[in-house]
């Protein structure tokens, strides 16, 4: 597994947005409690997100608390989630690029629901 670094401003806006799309409340400067490792996904950008005070060795996937639809610079869909741990802690970015391929460029978020392009719902 790669080193942890600081979230970028792109990684911060995503969340930020699916944050407060799940009504999860983030304090002011909350990136500065946390560190991001990139994760094995063929370039697509998930990052688990790991906070100063607790080790990522304790802590396990919980739920998925938001989503949304994003476009790649080539048009092509990027499902991006927001994912907490077994304590509400942030646990994950996924970034899920529709053809698997690695991400091109910066993302552009959308208000189109990832129900209407997956058909559930």
């Amino acid at each position: 597994m790669e080193q942890s670094r600081e979230l970028s401003r792109e990684e911060i806006k995503m969340i930020e947005y699916l944050a407060g799309k799940a009504d999860y409340t983030l304090c002011e400067n909350w990136y500065a409690e946390y560190k991001a490792i990139p994760m094995n996904d063929g370039g697509m950008g998930s990052i688990l997100l790991v906070p100063d005070s607790l080790p990522q060795q304790d802590r396990v996937f919980k739920a998925q608390i938001a989503d949304c639809i994003a476009k790649d610079v080539d048009d092509m869909t990027v499902v991006v989630s927001l994912n907490v741990d077994q304590n509400n802690f942030l646990f994950e970015l996924d970034i899920w690029r529709c053809d698997f391929s690695p991400v091109i460029g910066k993302l552009e978020m959308t208000d189109q629901e990832v129900t209407e392009i997956m058909g559930t719902g």
